[in-house]
């Protein structure tokens, strides 16, 4: 009896078609475990109908009976199907949308795994995501997500109001504002901004991806996800500073490959303390970013703004020289945005990068 197929009536799938006749074992949370052969389309509904459920509300997950459960009589703990994943954590988080993140220039270990799923290696932190609506699955603890995380994503900050700080006569920032209006500024490690916007000079952004990896690999510490799948976290400033610069070029960093292992040895050296830069002000950080090789004003304000959340840079690049020319000749009001120049820098490059595509 253990073994016979329940009778289920085949339900749809997301696009409308049925579900085969296929079967898969599910485990029984009886002792001993054994398998139990039911209909697939009789599972799939059921693990979809728990999953929605636990996302909706992943705190009464274990206090509530399954649907399978009902089915069956026993209680029971799903394998998940291959390509899904049980999230762990669940945040409504308003102004915050993962593949408008992505997709802003300012994180380039980021990426939209499949549609909205995404991947994120910050330093030597490895997160998977999901997004519906404003609704984001985190796959942590809530210790690594109060720890890390939270503050990774500024999620402390409201967003909102640097929005509803724009002058409404300003409609070209308005608009801008609204096309963007899910980025956040990320909290992100100094050092690997300071490498990643030396490689980003004359680079799109696909390559200054494939670069990243690149070095990543070849310098980085290999770490194992909880899943088994390997990634590599960035590389220590030791480890570029004695790396061939040879070895450098074949990872296409090109004449880039000198300003990465001559800052790497600045770094090394104490030359600049990049813990030091926190504490300055955004001039003064600046000031000190400036004197190591390679580092431009632009290179000089992108690490201000994405590695030392210093919010008056406002880094100026082809995409923003271009749309201050066209709606801002007498130059950006800074001084109506003190204190969040970064925000609205953010808000208008994504919108030039994206609005024609």
């Amino acid at each position: 009896a253990a073994t016979r197929p329940i009778p289920f009536e085949t339900p749809a799938n997301q696009t409308g078609e049925r579900v085969g006749p296929a079967c898969e074992y599910w485990r029984i949370s009886s002792t001993p475990l054994q398998p139990l052969n039911i209909c697939l389309s009789a599972a799939s509904y059921a693990k979809r109908l728990i999953i929605s459920e636990r996302r909706r509300n992943p705190q009464t997950q274990h206090r509530r009976p399954d649907p399978l459960t009902s089915l069956i009589g026993v209680p029971f703990q799903p394998t998940p199907l291959k390509g899904e994943r049980n999230f762990m954590l669940t945040k409504p988080l308003p102004h915050l949308n993962l593949h408008q993140i992505t997709n802003s220039g300012q994180c380039f270990r980021m990426k939209e795994t499949s549609p909205n799923h995404f991947s994120i290696i910050a330093k030597d932190r490895y997160l998977e995501l999901s997004q519906t609506g404003n609704s984001v699955c985190f796959d942590c603890t809530e210790e690594e997500f109060e720890t890390f995380w939270k503050n990774y994503f500024d999620l402390d900050q409201d967003y909102g109001k640097y929005i509803q700080a724009i002058n409404t006569n300003d409609k070209y920032l308005t608009a801008a504002a609204a096309h963007g209006s899910g980025i956040r500024i990320l909290r992100q490690d100094v050092w690997e901004m300071l490498i990643s916007f030396l490689i980003s000079q004359q680079n799109n952004i696909v390559r200054i991806r494939r670069c990243i990896e690149n070095i990543s690999r070849e310098y980085g510490e290999k770490k194992i996800t909880k899943t088994g799948e390997e990634y590599y976290a960035f590389p220590a400033p030791e480890t570029l500073a004695f790396a061939e610069e040879e070895a450098l070029l074949k990872c296409n960093l090109g004449y880039r490959a000198k300003y990465v292992k001559g800052t790497a040895k600045s770094v090394l050296s104490g030359e600049i303390q990049l813990e030091k830069l926190g504490e300055m002000s955004y001039k003064k950080a600046k000031e000190e970013l400036l004197k190591l090789y390679g580092v431009g004003e632009k290179v000089a304000d992108c690490i201000c703004l994405f590695g030392l959340h210093k919010m008056e840079a406002f880094p100026i690049d082809t995409h923003i020289r271009q749309a201050l020319d066209a709606h801002y000749k007498r130059g950006f009001p800074n001084r109506r945005y003190k204190g969040m120049q970064g925000i609205m820098q953010q808000y208008i490059f994504y919108y030039e990068l994206t609005q024609h595509t």
